[in-house]
Parts: structure tokens; C-alpha cells; sequence
């Protein structure tokens, strides 16, 4: 019953949040940690090593070198569009992680930052009616209207936003006989996005 209520509070979160795309940061495994791959077992040795959480609609893909060079391909199967975007928490049981162990997702401390709106120029294009009239097979003198694209300029206002976040993944599993978990991993990750906001836009003329 306790992980049917962790499952419907995870698709709960599916309606309210979207996944983010590419964070940097620092995984940090305590022991050593196995995983699936395809059909094999694996092992993560401990250490801290440079990773990258890849985020797909519906999984997190974890890539990393060990202290050996050996490449880490970790992937963690989530509910459709669970992961917030910015601000919030996930838990995901290992039943649904089709891996060995559950994750722990904090996104926070999520901030941005807004610049001072900005004017321009920006090339557009519109369409421009014209008369056409030619001579038909009777020798009448038909017309009608036609329209043809034209290049033009409009002018726009607008400012840049700048969204850092911070997420946290613990990676870990539940102590024999008891409701405590134990961490075998953190992943810790940052990402800035930009982006532009219209705040107006002109008409678009020659």
C-alpha cells in the first residue's frame, strides 16, 4: 500500500511538471554500485568522478568516466514527464527504475533573472495583395486579386530571462528491515538556460 501511494504521488507530479534537458555536475558514488545495462550486471567503483544527467520525457540517462576510464552508461526509467523544472521534489521506487536501487530528486534553489527590456528592428516577411488581370481563351479581360510575399521590418521589444537550477539525485536503497535508506550515490548538477521573452511585437510593413 506504501508504494502504491509513492507511485500515484509520482504520477501526481506528471500533471504539474516537465523535464529538464542536460545538467553538468559531480557524482559522487560511496560504494561501490551496481546497475543494469541492457542484460548484464555492472559495477560503479566509489569515487567522485565528472558526470552528465542526460533527461528524456521518460528517463535520466547518467554518463561518466571511473577513475579507470571506463565509461558509465546508467539509465533510469521515470514516469512520463515527472522531473520538475523548477522547483520540487521526486521519489521514484525501484520498481519503476527497472534498476536495482529508487531516486531521490530535489530541485531548488532555482533562481533568474530578468534584463531591461530591449527595442529592435527584426526582418519579417508579410503579404502584399496586388491586381492581376489577363485575357482568357474567350478574349475577356478577367481580373482578380493575388497576393505575393514580401520582405519588411518590424519593430519589437522584448527582454532576456536567465534560469539557473540546481538539482540534487540521490541514488539508494532501503535497509533490510527497517524504513531508513541508505545513499550509494549523489549526483549534483547545474544548468543555466536563456531565453527570449516578446513583450511586443509591431506590424510587419516595407
Amino acid at each position: 500500500m506504501k508504494l502504491l501511494n509513492n507511485i500515484l504521488i509520482v504520477f501526481g507530479l506528471c500533471l504539474s511538471f516537465s523535464a529538464l534537458a542536460a545538467l553538468d555536475g559531480v557524482l559522487e558514488v560511496h560504494k561501490d554500485l551496481q546497475y543494469k545495462r541492457l542484460w548484464w550486471s555492472k559495477t560503479t567503483p566509489s569515487g567522485k568522478f565528472a558526470a552528465k544527467l542526460k533527461t528524456r520525457s521518460s528517463k535520466l540517462v547518467l554518463k561518466f568516466k571511473d577513475q579507470n576510464g571506463k565509461r558509465h552508461y546508467i539509465k533510469i526509467k521515470i514516469p512520463r514527464n515527472s522531473l520538475p523544472t523548477r522547483s520540487g521534489e521526486l521519489r521514484v521506487p525501484s520498481l519503476l527504475t527497472k534498476q536495482p536501487f529508487s531516486i531521490y530528486a530535489d530541485l531548488n534553489n532555482s533562481t533568474e533573472e530578468r534584463s531591461p527590456s530591449r527595442d529592435r528592428l527584426e526582418s519579417c516577411t508579410y503579404r502584399r495583395p496586388y491586381r492581376y488581370c489577363y485575357i482568357n481563351e474567350n478574349g475577356r479581360r478577367i481580373c482578380e486579386t493575388r497576393y505575393e510575399d514580401r520582405r519588411g521590418q518590424r519593430r519589437i521589444r522584448y527582454h532576456i530571462l536567465t534560469v539557473h537550477k540546481n538539482l540534487n539525485l540521490a541514488i539508494d536503497i532501503k535497509k533490510t528491515d527497517s524504513d531508513d535508506r541508505e545513499v550509494l550515490a549523489d549526483f549534483s548538477g547545474q544548468e543555466s538556460t536563456r531565453q527570449t521573452v516578446y513583450e511586443h511585437r509591431g506590424i510587419c510593413r516595407e
